[in-house]
């Protein structure tokens, strides 16, 4: 399992775990358009939020979905 994106301080890979379905349907357009797209894994850090991709040729962060650092709900990194 990967660590965090963002390297918090909970970026330990025991804090890291795939997107679950649920979590997926609240992106954005964009983002899962990138994850479905990519031949990488999405992962969310379950310490601050962060969603990224991680895999062969990529390594990305989509943003942050209800995180203890940033709140509830989707915010985007580079997805609109």
């Amino acid at each position: 399992m990967p660590k965090c994106f963002d390297k918090c301080s909970g970026k330990d890979s025991e804090r890291q775990r795939n997107l679950l379905p649920s979590e997926f349907d609240d992106l954005s357009e964009s983002a899962k358009k990138a994850i479905s797209e990519s031949r990488g894994s999405a992962y969310r850090c379950s310490y601050c939020g962060c969603v990224y991709l991680d895999g062969l040729n990529v390594r990305e962060k989509l943003g942050d979905l209800d995180g203890s650092m940033t709140g509830i709900g989707w915010k985007s990194s580079t997805y609109k």
